[in-house]
């Protein structure tokens, strides 16, 4: 790095650098101070180069040359730039699903859900919003982003599931979305048949239908109504 001088502005230095094979770069300087003897600079350089992500840090001088109160050159090793990690951000939303049980399910996020600015490989999983693990029922594939399953009659539930993105650096985002699982109704079975009863004529008849006599899949849902008709 070399004419290095001060700018009118304070705490602003201009300067030009020459990297290795004679191409000119102009990296930005945010700002620098003194600790001790050696130059703190802030630096920040934009990438031209697809897929490498701009950076900026600090870089300390040790060995630099002054001359008439300029800054005439300054020496020091290639690479101690260091790029500070930028989290994951959120790109698009999830939409509220609702399904029926007893049918499969299908629903992918788009591709570019999370970004993260420095093409870090991103740990995606979904989890309901209390932590807990996806119903059995239902899978979530991280790789293409997509919920699939078929939940069964039983399944009935609205599901606040939440997607999570994390960096190499245990940096993280999240989007939510809920799942209403509806249910498909039912007829209720006879599960216990009743034998055939005798009574005699002009006196009292009494008998009680066992409890488990039917029953209903959808009974979450409500409770059986017992309806009797004349079967003649």
């Amino acid at each position: 790095m070399s004419n290095v001088r001060p700018d009118p502005e304070p705490d602003q230095l201009l300067f030009e650098t020459t990297v290795e094979g004679g191409d000119e770069a102009t990296p930005q300087l945010d700002g620098y101070h003194r600790d001790a003897n050696d130059l703190i600079l802030n630096v920040s350089v934009d990438s031209d180069i697809p897929g490498i992500p701009d950076a900026s840090g600090q870089v300390r001088i040790t060995n630099y040359y002054t001359k008439e109160g300029f800054i005439e050159t300054i020496q020091f090793p290639s690479g101690i730039l260091n790029n500070p990690n930028f989290e994951p951000v959120l790109n698009d939303s999830a939409i509220d699903q609702v399904i029926l049980s007893d049918q499969s399910f299908s629903y992918q996020l788009a591709a570019d859900s999370f970004i993260d600015e420095d093409l870090d490989l991103l740990d995606i999983n979904a989890t309901l919003s209390d932590g807990s693990e996806l119903p059995s029922w239902l899978t979530f594939d991280a790789n293409t982003l997509t919920f699939s399953g078929t939940p069964a009659v039983t399944d009935s539930d609205i599901l606040d599931i939440v997607v999570t993105a994390t960096d190499s650096a245990n940096q993280s985002v999240s989007l939510d979305f809920n799942l209403n699982v509806g249910n498909v109704n039912l007829a209720p079975v006879v599960t216990n048949d009743i034998d055939d009863q005798v009574s005699r004529a002009d006196r009292a008849f009494n008998f009680q239908v066992p409890a488990d006599t039917f029953s209903d899949v959808n009974l979450n849902e409500g409770s059986l109504n017992n309806e009797w008709r004349d079967a003649a």
